[in-house]
């Protein structure tokens, strides 16, 4: 509730923002777009991928490394992405099992582009 009653406090100022808060702003937008890179929203249209890559946790994790710069988490649950099995079988469903086919991005409704940013995935969960 005090959230609520600071937000309206705000909205109802009658004076223009000062050039400090202006520049505050910018920033947190500028840092909101950074964030905004990969907004998969885990619908997954894209699979069942080719490759057998489980797009959406992919880029799950890499949205919790984002928004919550939780590295050695976000390592941990992208590492257990590939240990489930069919048929007793690993499935490969980490970024770095990715051929670039591209059947993916022609299914994305957010038109991420997919093969690039599983790269991306793979290059800051890849490795501890």
């Amino acid at each position: 509730m005090q959230h609520v009653l600071e937000n309206v406090a705000t909205a109802s100022r009658a004076e223009p923002l000062s050039g400090e808060e202006r520049v505050r702003l910018a920033a947190m937008l500028e840092e909101n777009k950074k964030l905004a890179q990969l907004y998969c929203t885990g619908c997954a249209y894209c699979m069942p991928c080719p490759s057998n890559v489980d797009i959406p946790g992919n880029f799950t994790a890499m949205n919790y490394y984002w928004i919550y710069g939780l590295k050695e988490y976000v390592q941990h649950a992208y590492a257990r992405l590939g240990r489930h099995k069919v048929e007793g079988e690993a499935i490969p469903a980490r970024a770095a099992s990715c051929l670039e086919c591209g059947p993916c991005e022609e299914k994305c409704p957010q038109h991420i582009p997919t093969m690039a940013q599983i790269k991306e995935v793979e290059a800051a969960l890849g490795q501890p």
